[in-house]
């Protein structure tokens, strides 16, 4: 029920992830009256690999994460994260509010030994591969022993999706020289430093953030939801400024290239091409990298952007089932295991 567009988006993204995935199944929880409506002939039985639970309440955007947890247990959030910790399903995925889903996964769920907090972790586009970028927004503050676990669960996280024996990780700063930064960024890179099952490369500015070299970069929830917004709202300017240079450079966007001596007023070379203008939109559509995992709690729970599409929304689905896959919650207990046992 989560997300701008709610079952409109979400059931046909279902759709489309069981054809992809032939092996998987899906439970879609939610108001019985706005779920069947977005089936063909209102009928969810003639969706293979697909069972609807109804619930009668839903979790509003607006609703504190405290009230949630005390009043939403019929919710449809409530039983698809119920449904993980009793067994029945793998993972949970919602695009609904954030904090009532990390609210109720910690209720449900559990937190995963030596870990203060779980933190919002998701992957960015880079110039080769992905980089894993946390915290995304669930914690505005953090200390730095919050933020060397952060590097210790990513470090998990990234070797069990990537493949990646010892990932480099760099915390996110004002300036790359020691002296930069906050007391709390400062303190957590002598940690980081110091803690020789990590890879740790330095700090790293953001305008690096997408250049590759760095798999995991760390943060407090503040800092790392405006650098992903930024990041985003940039990516989207790009893919709007490509379709007006597709459709052979509207007059509108005249102006501002005229102010470069060198601008270049006809349509890029090869861009009125459909091929290499879909190759392009798809290296720079948010949709793609959709589907951020709350690391550190004992299961997989994935947030959808709540503006994501259909196409958005299957990725997530997909991260889902990858993290799944990769036994990830097992990873990170596992690591975060001898961490203390060497600590």
């Amino acid at each position: 029920m989560g997300g701008d567009g709610g079952p409109a988006v979400i059931v046909p993204a279902a759709i489309r992830f069981l054809s992809n995935n032939p092996d998987a199944e899906l439970v879609l929880y939610g108001l019985e009256d706005e779920l069947l409506k977005h089936f063909p002939n209102r009928d969810p039985l003639g969706i293979d690999r697909c069972r609807v639970q109804y619930s009668s309440q839903v979790v509003s955007d607006q609703e504190s994460p405290s009230a949630a947890l005390r009043h939403k247990q019929d919710s449809s959030m409530w039983l698809a994260l119920q449904s993980v910790a009793q067994g029945s399903a793998g993972a949970c995925i919602s695009g609904g509010n954030t904090g009532a889903l990390m609210a109720m996964g910690l209720k449900l769920l559990g937190i995963s030994e030596g870990i203060d907090r779980p933190a919002i972790c998701t992957a960015l586009p880079r110039q080769e591969g992905r980089c894993y970028l946390l915290d995304a927004g669930a914690n505005v503050d953090c200390s730095a022993q919050q933020l060397q676990q952060f590097a210790l669960m990513a470090t998990a996280l990234v070797s069990a999706l990537e493949q990646i024996a010892q990932p480099p990780c760099a915390l996110l700063n004002i300036g790359k020289e020691r002296i930069k930064g906050n007391k709390v960024v400062k303190e957590a890179a002598e940690l980081l430093a110091a803690n020789s099952i990590l890879n740790y490369t330095g700090f790293i500015e953001a305008d690096d953030l997408l250049r590759g070299g760095i798999e995991i970069v760390i943060c407090d929830g503040f800092v790392g939801n405006v650098t992903l917004k930024a990041i985003e709202g940039a990516a989207r300017m790009i893919l709007e400024h490509l379709m007006l240079a597709k459709s052979s450079m509207q007059p509108s966007l005249k102006p501002a290239l005229a102010k470069s001596p060198e601008a270049d007023l006809s349509v890029p070379s090869g861009l009125e091409s459909e091929g290499v203008y879909a190759g392009l939109r798809q290296a720079f559509d948010p949709g793609q990298f959709n589907g951020a995992i709350l690391l550190g709690l004992n299961a997989v729970v994935i947030k959808s952007h709540g503006s994501a599409d259909k196409a958005g929304y299957c990725g997530a689905l997909e991260r889902a089932a990858q993290a799944h896959q990769a036994d990830v919650t097992g990873q990170v207990a596992r690591y975060l295991k001898n961490y203390m046992a060497q600590a």
